[in-house]
C-alpha cells in the first residue's frame, strides 16, 4: 500500500512540474513570468502497521495441525515409489513429492514464524527437516532423472543410496507428538 503512495506522489509532481512548464508559450513570456520557487513535496509517513499478538500455543496446534492433516492426505495419494511398476512412476512419484513438500513448508514456515515459540519449532522440527531434505535433493533428483532417461540400474541403486541419508524423522515425530502436533508428527513419520 505505501509503495503506491509514493510512487502516485512521484507521478503528482512530474505531472505538476510538466504542467507549470508547458504553461509558458514563448520565451518573453517565460522571462517575464515570475520564477516558481521549487517546493519540497512532503514525504508522506507510512501509518504503521501493528505487530500481530504472537499466536499462543493453542492457536498454533490448530493452525499447523490442520495444515498437516491436509498434506498428509495428500502424500497419502502419492504412490509409493518402493511400490511403482515403472521407473516413470516412481519419477512422478518423487517430484510430486518435491512440489508437496514445497508447498507445505511455504505454508508451515509463516505460521511457524508466527508462534510465540517460532524459535523452538523451527530449532527442532524446520530447520532439522530442511536440512534432511537439503541432504537428499541431490539423490532424489538424480533418482527422478535416472527414471527420465529409462535406466533402472542407476534409479535403484541410488533408491538404495537413499537408506544412508540423514533421517531425523523419529526424532521430529518425538517432538511433534510432545508439543501436541499430533497431525504433524503423523506426517513426519509417514
Amino acid at each position: 500500500m505505501r509503495r503506491f503512495t509514493l510512487v502516485g506522489g512521484s507521478i503528482a509532481a512530474v505531472v505538476l512540474t510538466l504542467t507549470l512548464a508547458g504553461c509558458s508559450s514563448d520565451s518573453k513570456t517565460a522571462a517575464s513570468a515570475p520564477k516558481a520557487t521549487p517546493t519540497a513535496t512532503p514525504v508522506p509517513t507510512p501509518t504503521p502497521v501493528p505487530t500481530p499478538a504472537p499466536l499462543t500455543k493453542a492457536e498454533f496446534s490448530v493452525k499447523a495441525n490442520a495444515i498437516c492433516a491436509a498434506t498428509k492426505k495428500k502424500s497419502d495419494a502419492i504412490p509409493d515409489p518402493a511400490n511403482a511398476s515403472s521407473l516413470a512412476e516412481v519419477g512422478l512419484s518423487i517430484s510430486r513429492t518435491e512440489t508437496l513438500r514445497s508447498d507445505f513448508f511455504t505454508e508451515m514456515t509463516p505460521l511457524v514464524n508466527q508462534a510465540a515459540d517460532a524459535a523452538t519449532l523451527n530449532a527442532k522440527w524446520l530447520n532439522v527437516d530442511n536440512a534432511d531434505w537439503a541432504a537428499a535433493k541431490p539423490t532424489l533428483d538424480a533418482v527422478i532423472a535416472a527414471a527420465g532417461q529409462n535406466d533402472a540400474n542407476k534409479a535403484l541403486a541410488l533408491l538404495d543410496a537413499t537408506d544412508k541419508l540423514p533421517d531425523h524423522s523419529a526424532q521430529m515425530t518425538k517432538f511433534l507428538t510432545s508439543y501436541g502436533l499430533t497431525k504433524c508428527a503423523a506426517l513426519e513419520s509417514n
